[in-house]
């Protein structure tokens, strides 16, 4: 047999033991509710929103623009006259203000 000693740690982890197996099998996990939130002046009301300016970029396709090219010689040595050659401008954006309207937001 066990001496007093060996008994007394022997109870007390079958104790310990079965304390813990219980509180792990027998109670299902707490589930906490929360209340929905409640208004108040910091929370958006239902009403007008205002109208504001708004910064728009947008892309400007490049325009074709008739360019002046004055009279030279080429590399051969022989004259060309002056003419009108078509050439694209690059494209670009642009930042425009745009008004932007209010409306009535309803919650």
């Amino acid at each position: 047999m066990l001496p007093m000693a060996g008994r007394a740690i022997a109870l007390g982890a079958v104790a310990l033991g079965s304390s813990i197996a219980y509180s792990m099998y027998a109670h299902p996990p707490g589930v906490v509710y929360a209340a929905p939130p409640a208004y108040s002046w910091h929370s958006p009301q239902p009403g007008y929103v205002s109208g504001h300016w708004e910064v728009v970029r947008e892309w400007v396709p490049g325009a074709w623009v008739r360019v002046w090219v004055p009279g030279h010689y080429n590399p051969y040595g022989n004259w060309i006259a002056g003419h009108y050659v078509s050439r694209q401008a690059p494209g670009r954006c642009m930042e425009r203000r745009a008004w932007v309207e209010g409306y009535y937001r309803y919650n």
